[in-house]
């Protein structure tokens, strides 16, 4: 069994393991230090029509922002990337980051079916001046059974976390 999903809390509902095993798949790419990483999720993760949100940094591909408002009434922006674009997500990933591992601890499901579900995790990272941090996230992750693959993909991943970790372990 994989560290991102070893200890995870499940749902009462069945989530099938070809589901658990992508979520696994996902994040162990996302810890992938190689340039095989962002292609690896376009073509094992994602849907061809996949949508991947998050409110950090600005991918060559994207198809453009859209400005949501949060809850306390500021705005933040909202990445909408293109497939294409998730091939090349991962090019920067680890400009400053020497060491990544996020790990699941708990997985929510809207539906019996599994197909629109709740994530909640940790990332503990090392930066490349050696400063450890560790940031909390929250992601809806909806999985589509793509019949060309004959597997489930993710068609939509967004992510929330509070940036201020990783800011704090970046500032010189």
């Amino acid at each position: 069994m994989s560290y991102v999903i070893e200890n995870t809390v499940w749902p009462d509902w069945e989530i099938t393991q070809e589901k658990r095993a992508l979520l696994s798949l996902f994040f162990e790419l996302a810890d992938l230090k190689s340039s095989e990483a962002g292609p690896r999720m376009a073509a094992e993760i994602f849907t061809s029509d996949a949508v991947l949100a998050g409110g950090r940094g600005k991918i060559s591909g994207t198809e453009g922002n859209d400005l949501h408002e949060n809850q306390n009434g500021g705005y933040m922006t909202v990445l909408i990337y293109e497939t294409i674009a998730i091939t090349q997500s991962r090019k920067n990933a680890w400009d400053h980051i020497d060491k990544r591992r996020h790990v699941l601890s708990r997985v929510y499901t809207l539906d019996k079916k599994a197909t629109d579900l709740i994530l909640v995790g940790e990332l503990k990272a090392t930066t490349k001046s050696g400063k450890d941090f560790r940031q909390e996230f929250c992601a809806r992750a909806v999985v589509a059974e793509d019949a060309a693959a004959g597997k489930p993909r993710l068609s939509l991943y967004q992510v929330w976390a509070d940036p201020t970790p990783m800011q704090e372990a970046l500032k010189l």
